[in-house]
């Protein structure tokens, strides 16, 4: 079962290889979902709403990585609480859904690999 990793705990690598020219740190975000997404959505969802209905996908892969706001996950029966820089997969095959339980608006990406021969079904 996925549970939301919170990026700010994960080690971020040096950008560039020149000690006079440090630039920063980076993580490599294709390596911690584990697909190479084809599609990213900038998405926004107001105070007490859901992205969608519960629904679960026959072949494509999801991850979602909270910008602003509070959000919850529930895939497969589990809540997840969700809070600025989580990331959290959703599985091909597992029901899920995510709404916002704050009282200020909900900014956040999805990761979708979009594979033509995807099903939605209700979850």
């Amino acid at each position: 079962m996925p549970s939301p990793l919170n990026l700010r705990s994960q080690p971020h690598l040096p950008t560039s290889r020149d000690p006079l020219r440090p630039y920063g740190e980076a993580l490599d975000l294709v390596e911690l979902l584990g697909f190479a997404p084809t599609a990213i959505y900038h998405e926004q969802l107001p105070p007490n709403h859901a992205a969608s209905v519960r629904h679960a996908h026959t072949q494509r892969q999801e991850a979602l990585l909270l910008l602003s706001g509070n959000m919850e996950a529930e895939i497969a029966g589990t809540v997840w609480p969700l809070v600025p820089d989580d990331l959290l997969r959703f599985p091909v095959g597992f029901p899920h859904q995510v709404r916002n339980t704050g009282k200020i608006g909900a900014t956040y990406l999805v990761f979708a690999d979009d594979p033509e021969e995807d099903e939605v079904l209700p979850g």
